[in-house]
């Protein structure tokens, strides 16, 4: 479920993957219909957007029920807490996600 919100996330939303894995549970609205984007990961540092922090505009019902699920399903309430959290807490890295879960299911279909 992690990689399809993702993957929505970055298509029908256009989320950069730093603005992704930097979100927190936090940055969402209590019915996941917004988004604030206030930092990016990028290399396991946190830091500002290259935009100005801002509400992404669209969210398809599909990406707004994934995200919802996956918010409450995630082990940590705490509102700091990523959304996209490593084993120990942390931001996942991007090129964890896209090598050791993203690309291999994706590489059956070519």
């Amino acid at each position: 479920m992690r990689e399809k919100l993702l993957l929505h996330l970055a298509t029908f939303s256009g989320f950069r993957p730093g603005e992704m894995l930097g979100l927190q549970r936090r940055h969402a609205a209590l019915d996941c219909s917004s988004v604030i984007v206030e930092q990016r990961v990028y290399r396991g540092v946190i830091d500002v957007p290259e935009t100005d922090p801002s509400a992404r505009g669209y969210y398809p019902p599909t990406t707004v029920e994934l995200l919802h699920e996956w918010r409450d399903s995630s082990a940590d309430p705490e509102p700091d807490a990523c959304v996209f959290a490593s084993e120990k807490g942390k931001p996942v890295w991007r090129d964890t996600l896209l090598y050791d879960h993203i690309r291999p299911k994706l590489n059956p279909t070519g």
